[in-house]
């Protein structure tokens, strides 16, 4: 009884596969890049593998499919977002990247900015972190940002308007923001912080 099983969960993932595989992976494409998109693509399918035997009814296995996705993009994503800041941290401990000869005092300012913003970032709440990295991090327009999450047009313009919110309270909170010579905007703790450098 197991090996039929199998059989047809297999044959259950191949036919979603090559109903919704495409549009899948174009989905993906706009929420992290092409780059990015092949490997996640995999990614769905596999996890979607693990669980084709709990997908009821086909009229919702798009929904289904496209659910698992949103979540593996938002996934990577914020292990980009925690590579970037181990980069930041790892340049300011030890000192400016190479190719920063021009003005090191700037580029690590801009460094300890983008570090400060990409924890603040981390904290706030799940629907707002979604938002912000799509649309702020990733440059998506608000309709592929709201295409990406599902949900319509207005609603992704609240989320991010909420989102943008949450993050200048905490930043009202957590840093002295002020323009630096260069009137670009910068930021520094308001108390120190001590960053963890994973060797």
């Amino acid at each position: 009884m197991r090996r039929s099983t199998e059989f047809e969960s297999t044959e259950a993932l191949y036919t979603l596969y090559s109903r919704h595989g495409a549009g899948i992976r174009r989905y993906l494409a706009r929420m992290v890049g092409d780059a990015d998109s092949e490997d996640l693509v995999q990614d769905v399918f596999e996890r979607a593998q693990r669980a084709v035997t709990t997908l009821d009814a086909e009229q919702h296995a798009a929904v289904w499919l496209y659910r698992i996705a949103r979540n593996a993009a938002l996934d990577r994503l914020r292990s980009r977002m925690v590579r970037e800041r181990e980069d930041v941290v790892a340049a300011l401990r030890y000192g400016a990247a190479a190719g920063c000869e021009q003005r090191p005092d700037i580029d690590l300012a801009r460094a300890q900015t983008r570090a400060c913003i990409l924890d603040l970032v981390e904290r706030l709440a799940p629907s707002h972190r979604a938002v912000v990295l799509l649309s702020e991090l990733r440059g998506l327009s608000d309709r592929e940002t709201a295409d990406s999450l599902a949900v319509t047009l207005g609603a992704a313009k609240i989320r991010l308007h909420r989102a943008r919110r949450a993050l200048r309270d905490l930043m009202e909170c957590e840093c002295r923001t002020f323009r630096d010579e260069r009137n670009e905007l910068a930021c520094e703790p308001a108390r120190p912080r001590t960053f963890r450098v994973v060797a």
